[in-house]
């Protein structure tokens, strides 16, 4: 993947990798569904080096489906719901690193 201004380096196409694989955060952590589809969301932005290494996966519903529901809310369409119902960006991300065990290299 990449994108103006910066190339994905081997860690950072390795860490979207696994952790889109591992379906998307909001689903597994809060609805107990694994493995559902996922892309990653670039927490702070995708043109700086190592901001692929700053990504959660979220499926479509919980990313960019402009949902808003008591059942499901999408991140890009009401972003402080998002973050009261499922927690903040930097949580997910944080859960997610110790869900599969990546400890970033020095």
């Amino acid at each position: 993947m990449s994108f103006k201004g910066h190339t994905s380096t081997v860690e950072e196409k390795r860490w979207m990798d696994i952790s889109c694989q591992m379906g998307c955060c909001v689903c597994l952590k809060h609805l107990g569904i694994p493995d559902s589809p996922a892309m990653p969301h670039h927490i702070e932005g995708k043109t700086k080096k190592g901001s692929d290494l700053l990504t959660i996966p979220l499926c479509h519903n919980h990313h960019t489906a402009e949902l808003e529901s008591n059942i499901c809310v999408s991140l890009h369409k009401n972003k402080p719901e998002f973050i009261r119902r499922y927690g903040s960006e930097h949580e997910l991300l944080e859960w997610c690193r110790e869900r599969l065990a990546w400890a970033e290299a020095a």
